[in-house]
């Protein structure tokens, strides 16, 4: 047989040991998004109660603006309005627009969503197409929205 001697530790190299064991034994946390490592970045699946950020048209939207078009918005693709477009305007800005969809509403993961095309000003009139979507009998929230150059008559 063969003598085991039995190991131990000095009073002060405890701490030591423990505050190693407890630090090996911890979690790390990343803060920073990591992009397509872990996942697409054009991904726009929102978690917890944090709603997702409205895709303006365009940066000179003020945030009155942009309530009007979101009204619009939710008139144009209510199922009452039969694919019709609404129009909005705000006369403090004297910006004014309109908003058609373009689509029925098709599934995108557990959300409905609907293509549009938007107009925004007078003259010159700007064009944008986009995507909004909702979940259940959520408000319609744009997700996606781009400028479009209207193609010229045939």
């Amino acid at each position: 047989m063969k003598n085991c001697r039995s190991f131990s530790l000095s009073p002060a190299a405890r701490p030591i040991l423990i505050a190693a064991l407890a630090l090996s034994l911890s979690a790390c946390s990343i803060s920073t998004p990591l992009g397509p490592i872990f996942g697409s970045s054009a991904h726009d699946t929102t978690t917890g109660s944090i709603a997702p950020q409205d895709a303006r048209f365009s940066p000179e939207m003020t945030d009155e603006d942009w309530q009007q078009a979101n009204a619009a918005l939710q008139i144009a693709f209510d199922a009452k309005a039969a694919g019709r477009s609404a129009l909005w305007q705000n006369s403090q800005t004297g910006l004014q627009g309109s908003i058609a969809p373009v689509s029925e509403p098709f599934a995108e993961g557990e959300r409905n969503c609907r293509a549009f095309v938007a107009s925004l000003g007078a003259a010159p009139q700007r064009w944008y197409q986009g995507r909004a979507c909702r979940t259940g009998e959520a408000p319609w929230s744009v997700v996606a929205s781009a400028p479009w150059t209207v193609p010229p008559p045939q």
